[in-house]
């Protein structure tokens, strides 16, 4: 679709390593996107081929989208204050843990890297009783 097309720009690492971000979405997800999308016409700056899914008050680039989690996360009241790399930690250090090689190198692939770099920046450390076990 072509709201979901990324504009060239200068090329980010990860997406040269990597290739664009995937997401998969279940039917009702991909429902609520469309349905985002299509308010699209009732906002300031309608654009008739939008060349992004999330922007800012001008239709450009959205560059403060882990402000607005952190904003959103407060506003409902979870309690604790993450960021995104918190949960890229998360998921990287659950991913680590609990799947099998293959199942981390699709989740690793989601994110735009690959399991050596999901263990070296994202996953956590074993806390000193982990060690002890191991």
């Amino acid at each position: 679709m072509p709201f979901l097309r990324r504009r060239k720009k200068k090329p980010h690492k990860m997406a040269a390593a990597f290739g664009k971000a995937n997401m998969s979405l279940e039917a009702k997800d991909w429902a609520g996107l469309k349905a985002f999308v299509e308010l699209g016409s009732s906002l300031p700056r309608f654009q008739k081929n939008p060349t992004r899914l999330f922007f800012d008050g001008r239709r450009g680039e959205m560059r403060k989208l882990g402000e607005y989690f952190t904003m959103v996360w407060t506003g409902l009241q979870v309690p604790g204050v993450p960021t995104l790399t918190d949960v890229r930690t998360a998921l990287s250090t659950y991913t680590d843990k609990t799947l099998q090689p293959k199942e981390q190198e699709g989740v690793a692939n989601m994110m735009c890297h690959d399991v050596v770099t999901a263990k070296r920046f994202y996953v956590m450390q074993m806390t000193p009783m982990e060690a002890a076990e191991n």
